[in-house]
């Protein structure tokens, strides 16, 4: 389960995230604070579309947020904490253990920040 982002023009371009990732990167993409809420909420929820100029707006923001502190081999919470312990595959039911659960890994990220800045928009289903 997760989503397929798909280039608006290419639908054979697209790329997964699943669940745990991608409301990760939703939450790091809030806190650039370059789309509204609501856009972003209903993105969360799997749903979306992003304009050619607006994903690689997306693409170069990401790129400056977060690249210059995350190393391969690390994932960044929702929260925008960095870890580079692995993950114990641990379902955390207390609620505030619940954020380490969430997750997006660096190469995500990265692939994603390329997908964002080469594509003629983005399609979120």
């Amino acid at each position: 389960m997760g989503v397929d982002i798909d280039d608006l023009r290419d639908r054979n371009r697209t790329i997964h995230a699943n669940s745990w990732q991608w409301g990760s990167t939703v939450e790091l993409i809030r806190s650039l604070g370059i789309f509204d809420g609501e856009r972003l909420d209903h993105l969360s929820n799997g749903f979306g579309e992003f304009s050619a100029e607006e994903a690689r707006r997306l693409g170069v923001a990401l790129e400056q947020y977060l690249t210059p502190d995350l190393r391969s081999g690390e994932r960044v919470h929702p929260d925008g904490t960095v870890t580079a312990e692995p993950d114990d595959y641990t379902f955390h039911r207390a609620p505030k253990e619940q954020f380490r659960d969430y997750f997006a890994h660096h190469d995500w990220l990265v692939a994603f920040i390329v997908f964002c800045k080469q594509s003629n928009g983005l399609y979120v289903c």
